[in-house]
């Protein structure tokens, strides 16, 4: 049973969203306290250059930080208690039976691997156990639960070095009990890792539900088709730590599983179909694209070199290189032809009557959302990793206000909020918006 110091954990969205729903208003003793919490909601809401510090603001208001924490740290005020607290508990469980099965010799991170992931494997589903086992082949089973083990020991590395410098052999013996007492002295860690748990058993039953459909759909003539292997690492973590895959098939055929919507990739080859048929400079690869808006399955390119100074000029002449049959030049055939090529790709698409009707099909073919950029992912990266420092761990709060501090400069205010919530699960942010939006840019 989890007592009160686990909500510690809890992010400040989390804290807010109690606020609204739970019994908060109705324990304060005078509209005076009422009014501070609604002054506090507003500090949170609002941002600017100018704005007085969280430590400045709390002065101010004549309010300790652990009195306004106080008004959300009893479980049995929650209505609607996070998720992750759930997840924690089925853990601590958990680890009251797999004590026996820790082999001694491996590093601190292989121990704490191999216990999340086989408290994640518990997780999953009857249905999506059994779907791995058949359309998967072990060593593509090893690649996804070895992303789970990357994922959990980059947002943990800070910690378990501090504490290894602390204590050296900390987690020998009885892992189990050194494990609840690493989580009980950062809570914040503790609900990350609850996350990101929840967030890969997430992932990997979409995944295989996915690759069942595309089995009985588009490879429905090579129904017994299974993976050979896969590969992560092709994408920064967004929406649920969700990654972009690289399948290889028992067939050899490859693809690239991406968790987000196929309509982009969709519209721009369907675009691209359009204009190889209008007898542009040269002939453009094309690659087969299939999913919804939740996933995409698109068909790996195969890279080559080419050969000679007749393929370069070639493949400049269409002045888009990354497409030209999937061909790569060298460094030094880059210069020469290149004017040359864009040039002759400008002249095309500039003609009035092609200029027309290639605006109208990239309109009707193209997504009508498209990504916003607003900041570098590295430092996106780097917010993310100053953030799972051993003292913003102890606390959600502590790392909530750390993360709204990294972003309240700027013109892009109306967008912290998202920003933060990614980052606070793990995330690099990935935002979208409908074409033309501005949303306070």
């Amino acid at each position: 049973m989890l007592d009160d110091g686990w909500l510690r954990g809890m992010t400040l969205g989390e804290r807010t969203r109690f606020l609204r729903r739970g019994r908060v208003e109705q324990r304060a003793e005078s509209d005076y306290e009422a009014w501070l919490l609604a002054n506090c909601r507003g500090w949170f809401a609002s941002a600017g250059p100018h704005q007085m510090s969280w430590v400045e603001f709390l002065k101010a208001q004549k309010l300790a930080e652990e009195t306004l924490c106080g008004w959300a740290s009893r479980l049995d005020q929650l209505r609607h208690p996070p998720g992750w607290l759930g997840t924690l508990e089925r853990l601590l469980c958990f680890l009251a039976d797999d004590e026996g099965r820790v082999r001694g010799g491996a590093s601190v991170e292989k121990t704490l691997g191999g216990v999340f992931l086989r408290f994640a494997r518990s997780e999953q589903a009857p249905e999506t156990v059994s779907l791995l086992s058949r359309r998967l082949s072990p060593s593509a089973i090893g690649s996804l639960e070895s992303l789970l083990s990357t994922q959990l020991m980059a947002s943990g590395a800070s910690v378990l070095d501090w504490e290894k410098k602390l204590a050296g052999e900390f987690f020998r013996p009885a892992i189990a009990v050194r494990l609840i007492l690493l989580l009980r002295t950062y809570p914040g860690l503790a609900r990350l890792w609850m996350r990101q748990v929840e967030h890969w058993v997430a992932f990997v039953r979409d995944f295989v539900i996915h690759f069942e459909a595309a089995r009985r759909g588009e490879w429905r003539e090579r129904a017994s088709v299974r993976i050979r292997c896969l590969t992560t690492g092709w994408s920064d973590p967004h929406h649920g730590n969700r990654v972009v895959l690289s399948v290889r098939l028992d067939d050899r055929s490859v693809w690239f599983y991406k968790p987000r919507s196929a309509r982009p990739e969709a519209g721009w080859f369907d675009l691209i179909r359009w204009l190889n048929a209008l007898q542009s400079p040269e002939r453009f690869k094309t690659l087969r694209v299939f999913g919804d808006d939740q996933h995409c399955w698109m068909e790996a390119a195969r890279a080559r070199l080419p050969r000679g100074r007749g393929q370069v000029q070639r493949l400049f002449r269409t002045g888009m290189l990354p497409l030209a049959n999937g061909e790569w030049p060298t460094r030094g055939d880059l210069s020469e032809p290149f004017c040359d090529g864009f040039a002759a790709m400008h002249h095309f698409l500039s003609k009035p009557k092609i200029a027309r009707q290639f605006a109208s099909e990239a309109e009707r073919q193209l997504a009508p959302t498209t990504r916003l950029i607003l900041r570098p992912s590295a430092y996106y990266d780097l917010v993310r990793r100053e953030s799972y420092a051993p003292r913003l761990m102890t606390n959600g709060l502590e790392r909530s206000v750390f993360l709204h501090a990294a972003f309240r400069e700027g013109r892009h205010r109306a967008y912290v909020a998202d920003e933060v919530e990614a980052l606070e699960e793990g995330d690099i942010p990935r935002l979208e918006a409908s074409c033309g939006a501005s949303r306070g840019c």
